[in-house]
């Protein structure tokens, strides 16, 4: 099921406003925000998440050895469907795609393409291309191949070699065209969460393994990036190329404690910063008390980001007591801590609009000169309620900060679809079109006219600020 294109800007407003009176464009209680030309709107999508049956992955087997964590299988089935949703994707109107090409497909056993896998990619790029919608390609998210874990992951002193490859033979042989690229999304997450717990692949539970991991994922990320400007170099098509981080941001609970601002401001370091200061200075430096000491220099790492994409949804609160001990157990519960009676999405997460303006303020301030991207936003709301609301107030952060000089390229909503959310299962709604996980039917939510609306106008109305 689809919706057709003939919504002129009286049918904008009435979606961006729900309940706006018809003349409300003559009123003065509202605005139009609009965004600058070339201002790339995008929705997105990844392999494991949507494609569905990755059985050559780490996370497969990661599904496949603990029974409780939720199976993936067909997810949503976009390895089959992906024609009908790019058809989907156009109907929002936007200009870009954001997707992710798997490598545990491509390379399913070492040193082994899979032709089949090449190819299925190579027409999805082509599809994408011949609707007009310009790919944003990702080589990793979150998903690796098995054999690679097996060696060790990005501690394995191969990696940078092992990765440098399948990007130079993603963009020759799939994407030869396509411009823009990003080596790794929510890095953070797979090195903190999979090195330090069990929750997620590799599933280490061992802090100490956390040094090595981090220093090869930024070597392997530089020799990516050079792997991918070096396939088009003397070429019609060159490339931009970046990497993405998930920025959840870490407020002090208690406004008038310094142990909690110690606590907040190690956290948004270590969570949210160091990858890309690494990245910007050659040198990776991370320190959490008692626990843990990093200080090394990867000068091939310098520089390795033409952009730097984030991924921005919500913040925690952190309240730490050194004298109840348990440190690690502390900052864990700090990584869900919400403000009491805040507005939360289906995940319990707060949804926190400054939030967007204090990241690509904080980011401008540590990178100039960097342009950014909003590679993701969106929320779990199955009832699509309060969708519309916080992606007017989102992106009017985002308008705010793009106002006080933050070079920031598009905004990339997530997702496309409903999808697996990893360890949620299949709970979590975050789809603009939701899935019967039945019939794997796509039906729009009334949000997705929303972004259609604001993609084809570049900008959309809200109340205004002014009294």
């Amino acid at each position: 099921m689809t919706f057709g294109y003939g919504f002129g800007a009286l049918a904008a407003v009435t979606a961006c406003l729900g309940s706006a009176r018809a003349g409300s464009l003559l009123d003065d209680d509202l605005e139009f925000v609009s965004f600058p030309p070339g201002f790339k709107w995008c929705v997105g999508v990844s392999s494991h998440q949507h494609e569905g049956m990755n059985i050559n992955s780490d996370w497969w087997a990661f599904e496949q050895d603990h029974d409780d964590v939720p199976e993936s299988g067909v997810a949503v089935d976009h390895w089959n469907r992906f024609r009908e949703d790019h058809r989907l994707a156009k109907n929002l109107g936007v200009s870009q795609f954001r997707m992710t090409l798997e490598w545990a497909r491509i390379e399913p056993r070492e040193g082994v393409v899979d032709a089949g896998a090449v190819e299925h990619y190579r027409e999805a790029v082509a599809h994408l291309e011949g609707l007009g919608i310009e790919p944003l390609l990702t080589l990793h998210q979150l998903t690796l191949p098995k054999w690679f874990e097996d060696r060790g992951g990005f501690s394995w002193e191969g990696a940078p070699q092992a990765f440098a490859r399948f990007a130079r033979l993603a963009a020759t042989r799939i994407a030869p065209r396509v411009r823009w690229w990003t080596t790794s999304v929510d890095g953070a997450i797979h090195l903190f969460v999979g090195h330090a717990t069990d929750l997620i692949p590799p599933s280490r539970n061992d802090i100490a393994s956390l040094g090595p991991a981090i220093v090869g994922f930024l070597r392997t990320h530089a020799a990516a990036y050079r792997a991918l400007h070096e396939a088009r170099k003397g070429s019609n098509h060159p490339v931009q190329v970046g990497i993405v981080h998930f920025v959840r941001l870490f407020d002090p609970k208690r406004v008038w404690n310094p142990i909690d601002h110690l606590g907040a401001r190690m956290l948004n370091q270590a969570f949210n910063w160091m990858l890309s200061d690494a990245i910007q200075t050659g040198r990776v430096r991370l320190s959490i008390p008692f626990t843990f000491h990093l200080d090394e220099r990867i000068p091939e790492a310098r520089g390795t980001q033409d952009f730097i994409g984030i991924n921005y949804y919500t913040r925690n609160l952190v309240e730490l007591n050194p004298l109840q001990g348990d440190l690690p157990g502390q900052i864990a519960h700090a990584l869900t801590a919400v403000r009491p009676g805040a507005p939360v999405t289906d995940m319990g997460w707060e949804i926190y609009p400054r939030g967007m303006y204090r990241t690509l303020m904080e980011a401008r301030r540590r990178y100039p000169g960097v342009p950014f991207y909003i590679t993701e936003g969106g929320l779990a709301d199955a009832t699509d309620d309060l969708r519309p609301a916080y992606m007017r107030s989102y992106l009017g952060e985002l308008r705010r900060a793009m106002d006080a000089d933050v070079p920031v390229l598009g905004y990339c909503h997530w997702s496309l679809t409903d999808n697996f959310e990893w360890r949620e299962g299949f709970v979590p709604r975050f789809g603009l079109y939701g899935v019967d996980y039945e019939t794997l039917q796509r039906t729009p939510r009334p949000s997705a006219r929303l972004v259609r609306d604001i993609s084809l106008a570049n900008g959309f109305w809200r109340q205004s600020a002014r009294k």
